[in-house]
């Protein structure tokens, strides 16, 4: 059970228009001229109860703990460029107490292997990213999203309502010219540690596994749409497998092609058949 005691959610807007001048009389210039900024600041303190009962004292609610999220991002853009960046951090106030004189941790919030300098807590750079638009191409370099067809080939999505947020954290390409759409990826998988809905237990290492993928569209043939894509995943090393065998190797391969039909007898149709191969 959640109590959500307060929410903060500010939203800062401020703007230079390009070639305006600002309050001493300069007209901006240059990249970052005319740059919309924007930020959102989410900050939770809950209180979690716990079912279980300690021996002896079962009529306490011994167990229960509280916990500190904040959330921050910050967003700029302007006609050419954008930027990102995401910050989360999650703290258990009250964890630890002394027993018999020895420190003692109620509960881990972080597994073996990732960083945490300040105990019970734990901050991270979620997300970062800077995009470059063109007038036929876009190039994204650092955290971003993409879904191929209905999501069967290749799913990268955020949906906040229940905690799922893993980006591609490498490059992206996407040209379009004409009728026709290229999106090109290449990083690594990047999913959400901090948990914004849930409990924050055990937080532990990403895994990052390397994702390698184009998709080639082509639109307005009369009412139909076609489309083809490929899929590569490295995963990354097995923790249960000192050998490392897993790492480096295609562990799977997708190829597909999407059919959309829009407006014949007056329904839109769509078909997607995807060929799967798993090492």
């Amino acid at each position: 059970m959640m109590l959500t005691l307060f929410l903060l959610l500010v939203s800062l807007p401020l703007r230079a228009e390009d070639g305006a001048p600002d309050a001493a009389g300069d007209t901006a210039v240059g990249p970052l001229a005319g740059v919309g900024l924007h930020g959102a600041h989410d900050v939770r303190a809950r209180y979690w109860r716990v079912d279980e009962r300690l021996p002896n004292f079962e009529d306490r609610r011994i167990l229960d703990y509280g916990e500190i999220v904040d959330h921050l991002d910050l967003l700029g853009t302007n006609e050419r460029w954008g930027f990102g960046l995401r910050g989360d951090a999650v703290a258990l106030p009250g964890n630890r107490y002394i027993l018999d004189g020895e420190l003692t941790h109620e509960r881990d919030l972080t597994s073996p292997g990732l960083v945490a300098p300040i105990s019970d807590a734990y901050l991270v750079l979620e997300k970062a990213y800077v995009e470059r638009r063109g007038e036929h191409a876009t190039l994204t370099l650092g955290d971003s999203y993409v879904a191929f067809g209905r999501g069967l080939a290749l799913n990268l999505v955020k949906n906040n309502d229940v905690d799922i947020d893993t980006s591609l954290r490498g490059g992206r390409v996407a040209v379009k010219a004409g009728n026709w759409d290229l999106t090109a990826v290449a990083g690594s998988t990047n999913p959400q540690q901090v948990a914004l809905e849930n409990p924050n237990v055990g937080l532990r290492p990403n895994d990052g596994h390397a994702v390698t993928a184009a998709r080639i569209d082509r639109y307005g043939l009369g009412p139909i749409n076609v489309g083809a894509h490929l899929v590569g995943v490295q995963f990354d090393a097995d923790p249960l497998d000192p050998t490392g065998a897993r790492a480096g190797r295609l562990g799977a391969g997708v190829a597909g092609a999407t059919v959309e039909a829009i407006g014949v007898a007056g329904l839109d149709l769509y078909a997607e058949a995807d060929l799967y191969r798993y090492d």
